[in-house]
């Protein structure tokens, strides 16, 4: 490095902020020397969160990213992980733009980021240069494209007030094609509690719909009882591609007034998590349903954008429906819809018994903030179940029968118990009890002890009520690597979100190998993946924001290093081959990931998803016979070393 860089260009940078003037909307420069294609807009749902940025196709690697507007690299970060190589650029207006899964960076930011892993000997860097240390021109190249972290090839681009929150990239004036109104695809009613109903229900009742014109839509008309909430599964179809784009603005009007509007505008990273309960998390499998109320505990700045709350209260007369929905270029669509009041009736029920035995099902499930609670029997039933709290009949609680095989009830947990067994009574169905802990979120922390172990809960790791219960699961993980130690168990309901995290602590397995192998793994689909737990003093504690199935197993499986690629990468000979190596650890995943040439350290590449290094051939190697070695590290300690030899021929 110049030894007297900081102080001349941080003059320099001084001197262009006394003078350079505002951006002005519209003037950011576009990122790429692409035609505009987004594959992902602002606000969007991900798995937990909103996303913060867009997307932006790169059709591949190594597009030049250039800079929006004249200002000072303000942070860099290499990770294997997240936003993989990103560029945190402070521009002269205040803002701060942000480019993610880069491949490489353009010098001298490169060699400054080389110099810090070589310096720490890991690829994961997280720095912040000195200010004005390196300074960027509008348009200059700053970065190349790439495909690091999370997903395939593309650039997210992400615009950041001087709070340091990310906003909707429309308000600095970024622009790209887009002629096309929403598309309307399900509607989702829901009553706000189990004196409400949808349709003769107490759940959430999910109504397909139908075009009507252009940029209309029509749903069949509804009837309503007490007070109900709207939610739409909506998407804005990009102008190429055919990606399934989010949108800016829904708007939820009864009779002509305003009930809740959501504006993509603002995010905070503070709730961008949040993003749990702005859609419905118990129907994610159904669509994506932006939901037209405010979830108890949501403080997105997006969904606070209405004084009202968004639930409606059903009156005796028909009303009007109307949602619109906005794209961020201004295209509109409508859904509109009949709201009539629903009666309080019961469909009819079988006249006598039945003539044979039909046994029933129990389930208990959270329907939004509250449980629903169903008996189900496999033909008509004419017996109305009890439902029991503690084993007593549960005072103004009544099964409400659905049609003739379903009854159901809903409980809120607003009774004053921290702890309830939900059971029911009925000729043909067996003694079903189930227990839930019900934790506040006006609560400081609840610490629930079992016979193995405790949770801790504070209230700020709640949306509104927490039903949580815990069972033991009858499972045996099929993975070769991972051996069980003692029995697993499951934290549920298991889609119910969390606003922060809860801690587990358990006792340390009866029997097992080596205790520096043991782990605390949660069931993800069909895989089991690695929490990091802390062990001490024979007991393991773990934070989490999901619940699901957990198990301590212990991993004594290294993990994989195979098929060591040396390559020239072109036609000519050079001393800077391509190298990469299959790398998997498929246990309790690969920590880390180390290699040397002739026993100095050189900077890999770890990309999780292709299990694969690669050497980000930063300097020349001498010419010569070189020792490549590669040491794979997984998250449970064991270690896989392997080495082969490379040749660097003569330079022309």
């Amino acid at each position: 490095m110049v030894p007297n860089r900081r102080i001349v260009i941080g003059a320099a940078w001084v001197l262009l902020l006394a003078t350079m003037a505002v951006a002005e909307e519209g003037t950011y420069h576009w990122p790429l020397d692409l035609e505009p294609v987004l594959t992902s807009s602002f606000g969007e749902y991900r798995p937990g969160r909103f996303h913060a940025g867009i997307d932006l196709r790169t059709y591949g690697i190594g597009q030049p990213v250039r800079a929006p507007e004249s200002g000072e690299v303000a942070r860099v970060r290499a990770s294997p992980y997240g936003y993989g190589k990103a560029l945190y650029i402070r521009l002269a207006d205040g803002n701060t733009a942000v480019f993610a899964h880069l491949d490489r960076f353009a010098s001298p930011v490169a060699e400054y980021v080389f110099e810090a892993q070589h310096e720490r000997q890991s690829y994961t860097v997280d720095l912040y240069p000195g200010e004005g240390e390196f300074p960027v021109e509008r348009g200059e190249v700053v970065a190349y494209s790439g495909r690091t972290g999370v997903g395939a090839p593309h650039l997210h681009y992400e615009i950041r007030d001087p709070d340091n929150q990310p906003i909707n990239p429309r308000r600095v004036g970024l622009t790209w094609p887009d002629t096309q109104a929403p598309e309307f695809e399900r509607l989702l009613i829901a009553p706000r509690n189990p004196e409400s109903t949808v349709r003769g229900d107490i759940i959430p009742q999910i109504l397909s719909v139908r075009r009507a014109g252009s940029n209309r839509y029509e749903a069949s008309r509804v009837y309503a009882s007490g007070e109900i909430g709207f939610a739409v599964d909506v998407t804005d179809r990009s102008e190429e591609g055919g990606f399934s784009l989010g949108v800016h603005t829904i708007v939820t009007r009864v009779d002509g007034e305003e009930v809740f509007r959501m504006d993509n505008d603002l995010l905070s990273y503070d709730t961008v998590n949040d993003g749990r309960v702005s859609f419905h998390p118990f129907h994610l499998d159904e669509g994506r349903f932006w939901l037209q109320w405010r979830w108890t505990g949501n403080r997105s700045p997006n969904f606070l954008v209405s004084e009202r709350n968004g639930w409606h209260s059903v009156g005796n007369d028909p009303a009007s429906v109307e949602i619109t929905a906005k794209t961020f270029m201004g295209n509109e669509a409508s859904l509109s819809f009949e709201l009539l009041p629903e009666r309080a009736s019961e469909p009819a029920g079988p006249g006598s018994p039945p003539s044979r035995v039909a046994p029933g099902n129990l389930t208990i499930e959270p329907i939004g903030e509250w449980l629903g609670i169903t008996a189900l029997f496999s033909q008509a039933e004419s017996v109305r179940p009890i439902l029991l709290f503690d084993g007593a009949r549960a005072e103004g609680a009544r099964f409400r029968r659905i049609d003739r095989e379903t009854f159901r009830t809903g409980y809120e947990g607003r009774d004053g118990r921290e702890t309830v067994e939900i059971g029911v009574e009925h000729p043909r169905m067996a003694a079903i009890e189930e227990t839930y802990h019900i934790i506040h979120d006006d609560e400081e922390e609840r610490v629930i002890t079992f016979e193995d172990g405790e949770i801790r809960v504070p209230g700020e790791a709640v949306y509104g009520t927490l039903f949580l219960r815990k069972e033991r699961e009858p499972i045996t993980p099929d993975s070769p690597e991972l051996t069980p130690r003692g029995d697993a168990f499951k934290l549920e309901p298991e889609d119910t979100p969390l606003a922060g995290a809860i801690e587990v602590t358990l006792p340390e397995p009866d029997e097992y190998g080596n205790p520096e192998r043991l782990g605390v793994y949660r069931r993800d689909g069909e895989r089991w993946s690695h929490v990091g737990a802390e062990r001490e003093d024979g007991q393991f504690r773990f934070s989490t924001r999901s619940l699901g199935a957990f198990m301590i197993m212990e991993d004594n499986t290294p993990p994989s290093v195979r098929n060591i690629s040396i390559s020239a990468g072109g036609q000519r000979p050079t001393a800077r081959p391509v190298i990469r190596v299959d790398v998997a650890g498929e246990g309790s995943g690969i920590d880390r990931v180390d290699a040397t040439v002739n026993g100095e350290w050189i900077i890999m590449r770890y990309d999780p998803e292709l299990d694969e290094v690669t050497w980000e051939r930063d300097h020349d190697l001498p010419e010569g016979s070189h020792q490549l070695t590669i040491r794979a590290r997984d998250r449970a300690g064991n270690v896989e070393e392997r080495s082969r030899y490379l040749t660097v021929p003569v330079m022309p």
